[in-house]
């Protein structure tokens, strides 16, 4: 990992050691090119870290966001956030899914979910009911914050993602439709 631009040929910043350019700021030093260059090889080395983490749980990273919640949520369920920024559990009655809690949480602390991409998980069986997902098959948002094969007969139809294997899954949440 590092960056090079016209200003730094020779030395390459990883983005984790000291400064190899310039290691200290006077006060009557004005910016000029190769502040700016260090600036935006400081910012990349960043985003290259953060992007070649490796996975927390088995999703990718990008996708991840945080929200608190009121109520007690089982890792595994899907959520939604409401209008004041708290998670709870969705449901097919109001057919609107913001993402699927990675962790159980108690109402009022900080939980993290996934709002796209793909999850892996050797049991799915807070999710689906089964401790194993069926390869190929779309799954729907239930009644509990469960995922089905079977789409709802009332309230809203909310398209989740397909399974990729028995273990992984690819969240694609699809806007809801009324029934």
């Amino acid at each position: 990992m590092g960056y090079a631009s016209p200003s730094f040929p020779a030395q390459v910043w990883d983005g984790l050691s000291s400064n190899p350019v310039r290691t200290s700021r006077e006060v009557d030093h004005w910016c000029n090119q190769d502040d700016w260059d260090q600036l935006v090889a400081e910012m990349i080395a960043v985003q290259e870290t953060i992007l070649n983490t490796p996975d927390i749980a088995g999703v990718e990273r990008i996708s991840l966001y945080s929200a608190e919640v009121s109520e007690e949520i089982t890792g595994g369920k899907l959520i939604r956030i409401q209008t004041d920024g708290t998670a709870i559990i969705a449901t097919s009655v109001t057919g609107i899914v913001s993402g699927i809690a990675l962790v159980t949480v108690l109402t009022g602390q900080l939980m993290v979910y996934l709002r796209r991409g793909r999850i892996h998980s050797t049991d799915w069986s807070v999710t689906t009911g089964s401790t194993l997902l069926i390869p190929g098959s779309e799954y729907f948002l239930g009644l509990d914050g469960t995922m089905s094969v079977t789409p709802p007969e009332t309230g809203y139809l909310v398209s989740l993602g397909q399974a990729q294997s028995t273990t992984e899954f690819d969240l694609s949440i699809r806007p809801s439709i009324r029934l």
